[in-house]
């Protein structure tokens, strides 16, 4: 006989009622791996990455960039840049500079963007540094004497000073990469350029017509392709802005480029029957002229023989 049906229904109450109350395991409880002030459940519900304190690398963790309304996945300077702006009345004065200084080595995460991009990093830098200087204006420096306050204030134009120069650094950095870039890229199509035209000569040789003209229809679009890239590569390199009538220029050069290739051989033989039309000219002239000395020759030897 089995225990009464009361006992059991007390124990599975008794049963649940322990086990809703008892604390969860550490795996599944709510924990902050990453330290970012964000728990774990949180970073999955927002996108980013519960190991890593910083999911978008702008050296602003992703708890802070939420406190300040910024973007935890977006990992612009510029966003970074805007939340040191909205923090200046917070700054420590002891670590003024150090703060601003960090702040200007975001641009280094501008290396590929474009120089729109860094322009305005620079101007909202000048909005930092107009910020700062205000506060050590307000006299909020800590009991920093006025003569302290204008060290500061110049050691911040120092800083904007060395952002410009770096910026323009980077840019011109930018400038020769891309230039190195495009000179590699136009070597290749040149190099391609000259497979072609060995494959044209090639095809040339070739004693099958049928086949030869349909490679060679083939072998001259890319011909014309690849001229039309390199063409427009070399405009670019010379600072063209490529334009639809840019582009129609590079065509019709194409064209009588391509033209004129194709004619040569038709020059050249034109050229071959009249050298060789003049040379039977010259040799049926030098024929009638031997039969007219022959025949003065003829001629006076009869009058000599007649007169003797």
């Amino acid at each position: 006989m089995g225990p009464p049906y009361g006992i059991v229904l007390f124990v599975v109450l008794l049963v649940g009622t322990f086990l809703a109350h008892a604390p969860l395991p550490v795996a599944l409880a709510d924990v902050d791996s990453d330290g970012d002030g964000l728990t774990d459940s949180q970073e999955n519900n927002i996108g980013t990455n519960p190991l890593n304190p910083d999911s978008d690398g702008d050296k602003l963790t992703d708890g802070k960039e939420l406190q300040l309304g910024t973007n935890p996945l977006n990992g612009g300077a510029l966003d970074r840049l805007d939340a040191e702006i909205r923090m200046v009345d917070t700054y420590d004065v002891n670590n003024l500079i150090s703060r601003v200084s960090a702040t200007a080595q975001l641009v280094e995460l501008l290396k590929d963007a474009d120089k729109k991009t860094q322009d305005k990093f620079i101007k909202r830098f000048q909005v930092l540094k107009d910020a700062v200087k205000k506060k050590l204006d307000l006299g909020q420096t800590n009991g920093k004497s006025s003569f302290q306050q204008k060290l500061l204030a110049g050691e911040i134009d120092k800083l904007g000073i060395k952002l410009t120069i770096r910026t323009l650094k980077i840019q011109e950095e930018k400038i020769k990469q891309e230039k190195s870039n495009i000179a590699l890229e136009l070597k290749e199509k040149k190099k391609e350029l000259q497979e072609i035209h060995n494959a044209m000569t090639l095809v040339m040789v070739g004693k099958d017509w049928q086949a030869k003209d349909k490679k060679l229809q083939e072998l001259k679009q890319k011909e014309t392709n690849m001229l039309r890239s390199i063409m427009i590569i070399e405009a670019a390199q010379n600072g063209e802005k490529i334009t639809p009538d840019v582009l129609k220029k590079i065509d019709e050069k194409i064209a009588e480029k391509v033209g004129n290739g194709d004619n040569s051989g038709k020059g050249k033989n034109k050229g071959n029957d009249n050298g060789n039309s003049g040379k039977k000219n010259k040799n049926n002239n030098n024929s009638g002229g031997n039969g007219n000395g022959n025949g003065n020759g003829g001629g006076n030897d009869k009058d000599k023989d007649k007169g003797n």
